[in-house]
């Protein structure tokens, strides 16, 4: 089952991707009232229950909340437990430059059997693997690289680490920058990313694969054992033969 969120519209929408294929327009198999606009991403775990990541949000100048799982109903969008990711609810900052919030910015993904979720983080080159059953966190960080002391700072330069990833039930395919921001004003052309980290669900760094094409986003296709992306300056659609690592 293919879950998408519609925020604005305060819906859940069940997408039977088989029919729109076969009719060759967007079809739905169930919309469901849903009132909860605090989600980033959202997944699919089993019959009525998903995953619900609530991101961090800025209390005000000088602190903000820390982000969180919630595990609920998707008919009646009911709280069964809480996954905190860290120890304290809250982190303040008097001396901050830029947002407390979008320092725990993160790109999320699950695993395809539903035990485990991955976040890799913008702002530290760190990922995180939560077990769904148990809520146990485990994470892990690129030694002699930045740290949560980050927080202590002024934070007015931090690069940009991770920018996307996506994950089959073997691998964690996370795209990696590791340097200051780019200018990612409307119109502007993005640079070429073109180094991508491989793991496996341990939390182990297998490979680190280098490019000829710009990997931005990827996503991992397991039928085909490829690994797809989209040129965000040309829009034509490139792919590694994941067979032939």
């Amino acid at each position: 089952m293919t879950l998408l969120h519609a925020p604005n519209e305060k819906k859940l929408l069940v997408w039977d991707l088989s029919s729109s294929i076969k009719k060759g327009t967007t079809t739905y198999d169930t919309i469901i009232p849903y009132d909860n606009n605090h989600i980033l991403f959202s997944f699919y775990q089993i019959e009525n229950v998903l995953f619900a990541y609530k991101p961090a949000e800025e209390i005000n100048s000088q602190e903000a909340t820390t982000p969180h799982y919630e595990k609920r109903t998707i008919y009646t969008n009911q709280l069964i437990q809480d996954f905190p990711i860290y120890k304290t609810k809250s982190i303040q900052n008097p001396n901050a430059k830029s947002s407390l919030d979008f320092f725990f910015y993160t790109w999320d993904a699950i695993k395809p059997d539903g035990s485990k979720i991955v976040q890799v983080m913008r702002h530290l080159p760190q990922i995180n693997i939560i077990d769904t059953q148990t809520g146990k966190i485990t994470s892990y960080r690129i030694k002699n690289n930045p740290n949560f002391s980050l927080l202590e700072t002024s934070m007015e330069s931090m690069n940009v680490f991770y920018n996307h990833v996506h994950a089959d039930d073997n691998y964690i395919y996370a795209t990696y920058w590791g340097k200051e921001p780019w200018d990612d004003r409307f119109g502007v052309e993005v640079p070429i990313f073109n180094t991508i980290h491989v793991f496996d669900w341990n939390g182990n760094l297998l490979y680190k694969l280098t490019t000829d094409k710009s990997f931005f986003r990827v996503w991992s296709d397991p039928v085909r054992k490829r690994l797809y992306t989209i040129d965000m300056n040309t829009d034509e659609v490139y792919y590694i033969d994941l067979k032939e690592l």
